[in-house]
């Protein structure tokens, strides 16, 4: 039994039954038991409030880049975090790009171009966001190049834990592996601040 009734009692919105098919790049899944897409660190806390009200197994996606969701879809609460603070950014003289988790790494890559920073170029060709990026080291290299990956441009992380408590992660206590990190389990990547180096601009 719901403890509290969809969507009136919650500052954020938790949908019922939402099939995952236009959630993921590959078009397939059933449906999400419940449904949440926060766009804001106040909507992402009431949602997480809600899962842990009702006990709910949780479920996180970015972009749905290469995931495969079953057809029998997900009996608790899937969480996407693409349309979370997607536009908020900033960027210093120094050359630190901090990002919120659910910029997608094609925005990232444009934007520090935009601001004459040298360092994210490869990830134009990475599709996903920040986050789901940190949280496997995503990498991308062409034979004959040099091979880069996320791990060569972060600086430090914001998680954010499923009882809504936030720590600061250094890029060494990251745990950065090929294709993998040892973040604590089911942390989710608020902001990253990347390491870019600036450039003259042409």
């Amino acid at each position: 039994k719901l403890r509290m009734s969809l969507p009136a009692d919650l500052k954020a919105p938790i949908h019922t039954n939402v099939s995952l098919k236009s959630y993921t790049t590959f078009k397939i899944g059933g449906p999400a038991r419940f449904f949440a897409e926060p766009e804001t660190q106040d909507e992402l806390r009431h949602v997480l409030e809600y899962q842990r009200l009702e006990g709910l197994a949780v479920f996180m996606i970015g972009r749905g880049s290469n995931l495969l969701i079953s057809d029998a879809g997900f009996s608790g609460l899937v969480l996407s975090l693409r349309k979370l603070s997607p536009q908020q950014y900033s960027v210093d003289a120094d050359g630190l790009f901090r990002a919120p988790g659910g910029m997608s790494l094609f925005q990232l890559a444009l934007l520090s171009q935009k601001h004459s920073l040298a360092g994210a170029e490869f990830l134009c060709h990475i599709p996903g966001t920040v986050g789901g990026a940190v949280a496997m080291n995503a990498g991308f290299g062409r034979p004959g190049q040099s091979y880069r990956e996320i791990k060569d441009i972060v600086g430090s992380i914001t998680v954010l834990d499923l009882d809504g408590a936030t720590k600061t992660l250094r890029r060494e206590e990251i745990g950065f592996e090929y294709r993998k990190t040892h973040l604590p389990p089911h942390s989710i990547v608020l902001e990253a601040i990347f390491r870019l180096t600036p450039k003259p601009k042409s």
